[in-house]
């Protein structure tokens, strides 16, 4: 929304865009490096749980019983 000149709008309150409206090539990049920070975020979320289950399970050290939820 901020590389297309545009603010956000809560009803309540709103944030003004900080830049003015910029060139495709900004915005391009804008969504590579969002859709880059996704997947990277993605795969340590991923990479937490699988290894949770190992502790739990190939480990067998209870991992899972001494979290808490």
């Amino acid at each position: 929304m901020f590389t297309r000149g545009l603010g956000l709008n809560f009803g309540i309150f709103q944030i003004a865009a900080p830049m003015a409206r910029q060139d495709r090539a900004v915005i391009g990049l804008a969504t590579q490096i969002h859709e880059i920070l996704f997947w990277l975020t993605m795969l340590a979320a991923a990479g937490h749980v699988v290894m949770a289950l190992w502790h739990q399970f190939a480990q067998k050290d209870n991992l899972l019983a001494r979290m808490k939820f």
